[in-house]
């Protein structure tokens, strides 16, 4: 199952800031976890849509954004007792 959700595009003092795509290997299992991350990715300001793919083996997480860095996303989540690292290109 694919969960994907769209936020509003941003931009930085009325520039527009190119969109980057930041790719999680997850621990999450169900949609029930992804409901509970949701409101807390979604607050992040920079976050413009994201995906989890629970179908895949890695559980990936997108989360296309304009200057989030990954590590923001990773403390976040392991806060909330998830398992979650950056996959490499």
């Amino acid at each position: 199952m694919n969960y994907q959700h769209e936020a509003v595009c941003l931009t930085r003092n009325n520039r527009s800031i190119k969109p980057e795509v930041l790719i999680f290997c997850t621990s999450l299992n169900s949609s029930v976890d992804v409901q509970k991350i949701a409101p807390f990715i979604e607050a992040l300001k920079e976050v413009k849509s994201w995906s989890v793919d629970l179908e895949d083996c890695d559980r990936v997480l997108r989360v296309v954004s304009r200057g989030l860095d990954a590590s923001i996303v990773i403390n976040l989540l392991s806060r909330m007792g998830v398992s979650v690292r950056e996959m490499e290109d």
